[in-house]
């Protein structure tokens, strides 16, 4: 069985991967965790710490889940597709992605990013549906929000 999880917003991560490990998985189950980043509207900078975030992500649920493989995959492009085309290409058998509650579709409960997943994944889909929180500060705010693993 193989588990693709795409994390919108790095504020998820943990969240997303505490719900990971605490399901029953198949002997045979790997996991991938996918940061499909927009490059254009990133710095370098930001880009080499989010590759950085994902390696430490992949360290860590490895380490949670020692007998299964984990790898992980940062792609440059849109979310939506990306997210699509390497469920597709690495044949996965179940989407996990987190649903930023900042970012609602108020009728449907659930991110737009969540929402297209769902449309077009050639599997099925979880969704970790995760709280609105305060941030400390506006920078804060606007640093986080431009960091996004999906």
């Amino acid at each position: 069985m193989k588990i693709l999880i795409a994390i919108e917003n790095s504020r998820f991560v943990a969240k997303v991967t505490d719900a990971i490990v605490h399901h029953v998985w198949p002997d045979d189950a790997e996991f991938m965790i996918l940061n499909a980043i927009d490059a254009c509207s990133m710095p370098g900078s930001v880009l080499n710490r989010c590759r950085e975030l994902l390696q430490n992500e992949v360290s860590d649920l490895s380490n949670r889940l020692p007998h299964h493989k984990v790898i992980g995959e940062v792609t440059e492009g849109d979310a939506r597709s990306d997210i699509i085309a390497m469920a597709e290409q690495w044949r996965a058998d179940l989407i996990v992605i987190a649903a930023n509650s900042g970012e609602i579709a108020k009728q449907h409960g659930v991110s737009t990013l969540a929402i297209s997943v769902l449309n077009h994944a050639p599997c099925s889909v979880e969704v970790i549906k995760t709280p609105r929180r305060k941030l400390q500060t506006e920078h804060e705010n606007k640093f986080l929000d431009s960091v996004s693993i999906a």
